[in-house]
């Protein structure tokens, strides 16, 4: 039988001390960001080079704003990577993101239909690993937990699937 309890008496996901990603993880995203701005630059250059008509005289006197922009660019990439953590406790999975609007997901651990560990070429690079969480009624993943460490994630998924009796199922 269902019994009310007051709002009080609720475990609060607010005092959950979230866990920081991997510090490469920062370094993999601006990494991305400069390879990047490595092609649209190249790409700048190579048709300069062939636009023999083209009059540069805008981009030379308003190409030195293109530096702040750049490291603008840098800095808000590394600290929203920075700004990302995630939470496991006995119930749910929670993920926290975001630089000036904060958001949280949490992920009731009952309701996962499937888990799985992805790993794309710069994750491999840097020894990472993506964790997506997959819940009834959707189909995409509805908590994704990047920048972790590749046994990390695993092992995760593992702790996951033990508590839903599901480790023989994999």
């Amino acid at each position: 039988m269902d019994t009310n309890l007051p709002v009080t008496d609720l475990p609060r996901f607010e005092a959950q001390k979230p866990q920081k990603l991997a510090a490469s993880y920062a370094v993999a995203c601006v990494s991305v960001l400069s390879i990047a701005l490595g092609f649209i630059l190249g790409a700048c250059f190579v048709v300069s080079l062939f636009a023999t008509d083209l009059d540069l005289t805008p981009i030379k006197q308003y190409g030195i704003w293109g530096v702040p922009v750049f490291l603008g660019l840098y800095a808000l990439v590394w600290l929203g990577a920075k700004c990302k953590a995630y939470a496991v406790r006995e119930q749910d999975v929670s993920f926290y993101s975001g630089i000036v609007f904060r958001k949280v997901v949490v992920q009731p651990i009952t309701r996962l239909q499937h888990i799985e560990v992805s790993r794309g070429a710069i994750e491999r690079a840097f020894g990472l690993a993506t964790l997506k969480m997959y819940s009834a009624g959707g189909a995409l993943h509805s908590v994704a937990i990047p920048g972790l460490p590749v046994e990390e994630a695993e092992a995760l998924r593992g702790h996951i699937l033990d508590s839903r009796g599901l480790a023989n199922e994999q």
